[in-house]
């Protein structure tokens, strides 16, 4: 376990790195930089003597950080958008070549100054699509999020970001400014974790990165319990089941039930790209809506 650093260790290292001749940039990321930051508000509330309990400091500390203060996840980049007028496979293409779960669908009927909320018509994901090829929908609006999408402003906190991920189990939230017409940002699950990460020997973390996964609440799953798919079994399969129990990924296990990989709902992609039998509609159907085949 990685020692927890005392704040003068903590300064005193970064002091040492931009002192010296190697360093041509701060040692710490941008987001150890709000793990810092969030020390500094932990340690403001001691001197404050304040009576609050480990949870209330840490839920206080996170509202006290606006969202503008996550690291872009494109900067210097452009945000992947997906036209409303794209087929189903231009949009399985875009995700699968940029490497993602998820983007924003652009109106492409919206004037240039629209707002976001004019500007795009939801998000398409994974997820969606698979529903799609599961149940041949009329259309896959329905896996659009709503008012177009759940969205961030920027002047919303860590503590809001943080609720909204875990209360609607969303993969990512896009960031966007009232009034103006694109999104700023998009924080996913996955760049919050990986924020935590950065967090590890901070005292503050450390009050809880110490604990137990059953000390902080997690349930105990019987392994007869756990949702799997044996490697023999068709891959739609597998598909259903992540629909029906909510999940974004299950194992897969040979016949003694022994964990030989994993399928997730992104790999639907290999189903749509590679599949003879959906040739017709991965080039024919539009993602602004997908009718059932005669």
């Amino acid at each position: 376990m990685q020692a927890v650093r005392t704040r003068p260790e903590q300064r005193a290292e970064a002091a040492a790195v931009e002192a010296s001749p190697l360093a041509s940039a701060r040692s710490w990321s941008p987001e150890a930089e709000i793990g810092m930051r969030v020390e500094d508000i932990w340690d403001s509330l001691d001197v404050q003597q304040q009576q609050l309990s480990h949870g209330d400091k840490l839920n206080s500390c996170f509202d006290s950080i606006p969202v503008a203060s996550f690291p872009h996840t494109f900067d210097g980049a452009q945000l992947v958008e997906i036209p409303s007028d794209a087929t189903l496979a231009e949009a399985v293409d875009i995700l699968s070549r940029n490497r993602i779960i998820s983007a924003p669908v652009r109106n492409v009927d919206a004037p240039e100054d629209a707002s976001w909320i004019d500007r795009y018509i939801g998000i398409v994901e994974f997820a969606g699509i698979a529903v799609w090829l599961l149940h041949q929908v009329k259309d896959i609006s329905g896996s659009f999020r709503w008012a177009p999408f759940l969205a961030l402003q920027s002047s919303d906190t860590f503590l809001t970001m943080l609720l909204l991920l875990s209360k609607y189990r969303m993969k990512s939230l896009p960031v966007v400014d009232i009034g103006e017409g694109t999104i700023s940002n998009v924080i996913t699950q996955g760049a919050v974790v990986h924020m935590l990460s950065e967090c590890v020997g901070l005292h503050w973390f450390e009050e809880w990165g110490t604990k137990t996964l059953s000390e902080i609440g997690l349930p105990i799953m019987r392994l007869s319990k756990i949702v799997k798919v044996r490697e023999d079994e068709p891959a739609l399969k597998a598909f259903r089941l992540m629909r029906r129990k909510g999940v974004g990924g299950i194992p897969v296990v040979d016949d003694s039930g022994r964990a030989v990989g994993s399928i997730m709902i992104k790999d639907v992609k290999h189903l749509l790209t590679a599949s003879e039998t959906n040739r017709d509609y991965r080039s024919d159907d539009n993602i602004d809506g997908l009718h059932d085949k005669q």
